[in-house]
């Protein structure tokens, strides 16, 4: 190789090497699930409009203090709350509705887990 092909080389790289290299910083590794749902429930399910429901997450780290739990219940706002079980009023009408829930533990590097669920609600009855 002439000298003048290597300058050219060296020119090329020193150019186009910084374009098709990411750096020497190593992929940050992905987020550790917060824990395992193993089940979500909707207690009771059909449930009565105005009547009370639990919707409860069976999780496998149940112990821990820095799990977060975000509770979507049909048309309700969100609720985010320390404990695996949460209780409402189902207000909606009546209708087929999902119980969502999102796990997620304090800090940084933990990513979430969710789980669905779907339930019913009747209408109250009026002959009382």
């Amino acid at each position: 190789m002439t000298s003048r092909h290597l300058k050219h080389l060296l020119l090329s790289i020193a150019v186009l090497g910084p374009l098709g290299c990411d750096g020497f910083e190593p992929e940050p590794p992905p987020p550790v699930n917060a824990t395992t749902i193993l089940s979500l429930e909707v207690v009771p399910n059909p449930v009565i409009s105005g009547d009370s429901l639990t919707v409860r997450a069976v999780v496998a780290d149940s112990l821990r203090d820095d799990l977060r739990f975000t509770w979507f219940i049909g048309l309700q706002p969100t609720v985010v709350t320390r404990t695996s079980a949460y209780r409402t009023v189902a207000s909606q009408p009546p209708g087929v509705y999902r119980a969502s829930v999102h796990v997620g533990r304090d800090g940084s590097g933990f990513g979430t887990v969710n789980a669905n669920k779907e339930f019913q609600v009747l209408p109250r009855s009026t002959n009382n």
